[in-house]
């Protein structure tokens, strides 16, 4: 059961669409939905201002001190019309951010479309996703409707990682009216392909999920496996994707443009990750 979910709000101008889908989806599981502002100086960890001068990384504390005033608003403003049960938390120069996220079952942030070293680029999800071995859900800035996860696209594709994005979303995947089951071969795999598709369709089938498998071969126009989910769910009208983050290295990933890459920057609907 899903009962206690985070929403991270290090970007109050671009919130308010990720605090509603999170709210919404809290109040429609009757869970309770904890907003968590993360200080800039508990974030050695992460690495997201190395770059900058001492200077410089002052003025982003002063500022970052007045967001947290402004993004507890907010929260505290979304949150009430919707009328979902919350919880605010600032992390603090004291604190490991990680830790309390490691007491949800699922964590919102947002995502915009061009990469960057800010809360909302692929490189501060990375390091939840990595960190945190929580499942991620990653809303893009252009995603404006009210709810998600009717028609759930799960990429399989027989890895540890994958297995455990399909048994976290399980829930999720109970409760949707349909599951597109997407593999993908090469042309000398697909005796293999098929035969693991079947296993994980049935796999689905006895836990009372209704799916179905699309078997897809990569080719010209379609060469890479991040592209293939990203068009099979525009063109079946899927509102979330599934799957594993990082079934190799993030260095590899980052390096040669993988899976995860490709989705964080180009899915236009709710990602589910999981490591």
């Amino acid at each position: 059961m899903i009962k206690h979910i985070l929403v991270c709000l290090n970007n109050t101008k671009d919130d308010d669409n990720t605090i509603k889908t999170a709210a919404r989806f809290a109040l429609k599981h009757n869970a309770r939905l904890i907003g968590l502002y993360i200080m800039v100086e508990s974030l050695n960890h992460y690495h997201v201002y190395d770059h900058y001068t001492a200077g410089l990384r002052k003025q982003i504390i002063d500022e970052g001190k007045q967001q947290a005033v402004l993004a507890e608003k907010k929260f505290n403003e979304v949150t009430s019309k919707i009328g979902c049960n919350t919880t605010w938390y600032k992390a603090s120069d004291q604190e490991n951010p990680t830790q309390i996220m490691l007491y949800t079952d699922l964590i919102f942030v947002g995502c915009n479309e061009k990469d960057g070293g800010d809360f909302n680029g692929s490189g501060f999800i990375n390091s939840l996703l990595l960190e945190t071995g929580r499942p991620i859900v990653v809303i893009p800035k252009i995603w404006k409707k009210d709810d998600f996860g009717q028609k759930i696209l799960l990429g399989w594709n027989e890895s540890k990682q994958s297995a455990r994005a399909m048994h976290e979303s399980l829930p999720l995947m109970r409760g949707a009216e349909q599951v597109d089951v997407v593999t993908v071969y090469r042309e000398n795999d697909q005796k293999a392909n098929m035969a693991k598709g079947i296993e994980v369709t049935s796999f689905l089938e006895s836990h009372d999920v209704n799916c179905q498998l699309y078997p897809k071969q990569i080719n010209e126009n379609q060469p890479t496996v991040g592209k293939m989910l990203v068009t099979h769910a525009d063109q079946y009208e899927n509102d979330l994707i599934v799957v594993g983050g990082y079934g190799h290295s993030y260095l590899r990933e980052k390096l040669l443009g993988g899976v995860t890459q490709h989705l964080i920057h180009n899915s236009r609907v709710p990602l589910l990750l999981v490591h």
